[in-house]
């Protein structure tokens, strides 16, 4: 698949679990918290990373997500999308996938990482925290946020 297909792939896939492309990012928004999946290329090779942030609050359009300061940014949790077996594999080659290939992983990570806290809310990621769901922030700060309830 090259890059230009790629990317319109991804853009489709995603718009049809909900997500909404907002300048180089996707949103999809619920009522605790937004999740944002940001689809980056690497700088060492023909690869792309698909990470997720789970913004904990409430938001409405348009979106308002500070990435200043550690003190005032907005509490998130997030990880980032496997595309193999190997759970340090996570960039995607996408020159090695064809359609019906990169949909069946993105479908595998959609499933485990993204819908669960849909289904269940943010406990889903308090019981999860660190395991796959963590934070550059300070933890039992974002710990505290996740158990409050809404």
């Amino acid at each position: 698949m090259e890059k230009k297909e790629f990317l319109s792939f991804v853009k489709d896939y995603l718009k049809k679990q909900g997500f909404e492309k907002i300048k180089n990012r996707y949103y999809r928004l619920a009522d605790e918290f937004l999740c944002e999946i940001y689809v980056s290329k690497s700088y060492y090779g023909e690869f792309y990373y698909f990470d997720f942030y789970f913004h904990i609050g409430v938001f409405q359009k348009p979106y308002s997500i500070d990435r200043g300061g550690w003190e005032t940014h907005t509490p998130y949790v997030g990880y980032r999308f496997i595309f193999s077996e190997d759970p340090k594999d996570a960039w995607c080659h996408y020159l090695d996938y064809d359609e019906e290939t990169l949909s069946k992983r993105l479908d595998e990570n959609i499933k485990t990482f993204i819908e669960p806290p849909f289904k269940y809310g943010k406990k889903y990621l308090l019981d999860n925290f660190g395991n796959p769901y963590w934070t550059f922030l300070d933890n039992d700060k974002i710990k505290k946020l996740l158990s409050e309830s809404s």
